[in-house]
This record gives structure tokens, sequence and C-alpha cells, in this order.
């Protein structure tokens, strides 16, 4: 995992959530979505419960897939149950928002890595952009296929898990592939944008899946680490759809 810095997130308290009078917390769930926006993820300071999170996180959208993420003794290397890194990337293509509440906090040295990529586009010319729209990055039921970028009504549109990415067709969706990565690193270490999130008990952080990528450093194989993820997607068929599937994530 690339050096990154430690920095204020862009964040929400706890306090804001309690002293929100409105009906159905809306103004709180509107500044939550606004930061979203505007950056691309929120952190949600303070002690939250379980309820308080599901009752945010399905304000944003449909939540379709829950996973405790903790180190589980023999787990597969490349489950987010191991002890492993993971380098930056992106969930599933279904989950408009990842969401992760924090039961229990890990080490000082075991945070949430985020990059984000809202600016792909101009950095990164057409000549690039187009092949990358083109290469596909795999999914197997109930998850999608989809290209590694796409356009939406909203603007540019990211789906980046680089173990799944298909082997590019020609030379042009090579370099295309090569020059993401390289801006990846770049971002990550020459413009130090990547930004470390440790998440104390009760804490929630959502980033916009579509455009931060997230990593994570090796776990301790004995941490405590456990956060509860979930996976948001704006459509609310989504939940019925995976519920149906026997596929494990």
């Amino acid at each position: 995992m690339e050096p990154v810095r430690r920095t204020a997130a862009v964040s929400l308290g706890f306090d804001d959530w309690i002293s929100d009078t409105s009906i159905d917390k809306k103004q709180f769930v509107e500044k939550t979505k606004s930061a979203l926006e505007a950056r691309g993820y929120v952190h949600l300071t303070g002690q939250f419960s379980l309820s308080d999170y599901e009752n945010i996180a399905n304000k944003l959208g449909t939540v379709f897939l829950t996973t405790d993420i903790r180190v589980i003794e023999g787990s597969r290397p490349n489950d987010v149950a191991s002890s492993v890194a993971f380098r930056f990337h992106t969930d599933s293509r279904c989950a408009r928002f990842i969401s992760w509440y924090c039961v229990t906090p890990g080490n000082k040295t075991e945070p949430t890595i985020l990059l984000d990529l809202g600016d792909l586009t101009d950095r990164l010319p057409e000549s690039v952009c187009h092949p990358l729209s083109k290469i596909q990055v795999a999914g197997t039921e109930p998850d999608r296929a989809g290209p590694i970028m796409w356009m939406s009504e909203t603007g540019t549109r990211l789906n980046f898990i680089p173990w799944r990415v298909a082997a590019p067709a020609n030379s042009n969706e090579e370099q295309a592939l090569v020059k993401l990565q390289e801006l990846i690193v770049a971002k990550a270490t020459h413009f130090h944008e990547a930004i470390a999130i440790l998440l104390s008990v009760g804490e929630i952080l959502f980033i916009d899946n579509h455009r931060v990528l997230h990593g994570r450093p090796e776990l301790d194989k004995q941490t405590a680490r456990h956060l509860k993820r979930f996976w948001i997607s704006e459509d609310p068929e989504e939940k019925n759809r995976w519920s149906q599937s026997q596929a494990s994530y």
C-alpha cells in the first residue's frame, strides 16, 4: 500500500444527529449527501448506535448486503476476513455507496485508506478514458460485470477491482490501464492525496463507491478490528435480487 497522509475527514458528529429535530432526520441526511457529493466520503464521528447506522444508511439508498469485516483464521488470502493488505479498489459495481460502522477499533496502524478519483477525466485525456470505458471488470452473479469507467447522468463513474480486470483487448487498452495505475500511484504518493481514516467505536464512514477507491494495510492476525459493512444501492430492487442468490461475498 502506498504512503498516505492522515488528515481530518469530511465529518459530521453525533451531536449533529441528536440535535436534528427535523422529520426523519432530514437535515442530517441532506448534510451527509452533500458531503458525499462534494468530497466523495463523509466520516460520522461520535458514538452512533447500530440502529442509527442502519437508519442513516437506509435513507441513502437500499442496503442490499451486510458483511462483518473482521479477521478469521484460515480465511482465503483475498477474502476480507483475511489479514492481508488490500490495494486501492472499488467494491461491487452494484453498490453506489459503501459504509463501515466500527464495532471494535483496530490498531492505530490499521486504518481504512481512501483515494478520490472524482477528477479522473480531468487528469487523463480522452485517448485514455475511452479505452478504459471498454475494459471489462468481471462480476459473478448476483454481482454484475461492467467497464472500468462509464458515464451516467451525474457524471463519470468508476468500477475498478484490479484482480478482476479482464486482459486488455489491444495496445490502446493496455496503455490506458497502465496510465490509470500510474495515476493512482501518483495521487497517493507524489500528490499525497490518499487519506487514512481510523474509526473509533460507534463511528461511521460512508464513501461513494463509484468515485472513491479504498484499501487497507496488512492487519495484525490477532487484531480486534471489527467493522460492519453495508453495500447500498440506488436501485430498490437490488436487495431482492441479491437475497435470491446463493452467492457468498
